[in-house]
């Protein structure tokens, strides 16, 4: 999350500063509004969990077999997966509500993170 959520704000910065705003030369992100890191945090939490959804179905596969007599290992589950339906499809199964839910938590949690991390270096 964190290198995506600061590549955006990177970019947004950019953008800013290429419509003639802020042109100091400087890629400062501290200069941020709050609403402008929450889109940061929003977009990068849903890129995030688009790309590693389907490690996460595997994972979540594996830690339900657990306790089983059989455990496959990681090839064998994702096989297994993929032969439900012959395709990718399961691997995505529920990605849609997924990446509803991590636009608002991230957006929630990272610029949190944000503000705590510069109170915390101004402070020390």
């Amino acid at each position: 999350y964190l290198s995506c959520y600061e590549l955006m704000k990177r970019y947004l910065v950019k953008s800013k500063r290429r419509d003639g705003v802020d042109d100091d030369g400087v890629n400062d992100t501290r200069d941020l509004t709050l609403y402008e890191r929450m889109i940061c945090a929003g977009a990068s939490g849903m890129i995030c969990w688009s790309i590693i959804y389907p490690a996460d179905v595997l994972r979540s596969r594996m830690y339900a077999n657990a306790l089983a007599e059989c455990r496959p290992n990681l090839l064998q589950m994702a096989k297994s997966i993929y032969a439900e339906e012959q395709s990718l499809r399961p691997f995505y199964r529920g990605l849609g509500i997924t990446v509803l839910r991590a636009a608002p938590v991230a957006a929630a949690v990272l610029p949190v993170y944000d503000f705590a991390h510069s109170w915390l270096t101004k402070v020390h």
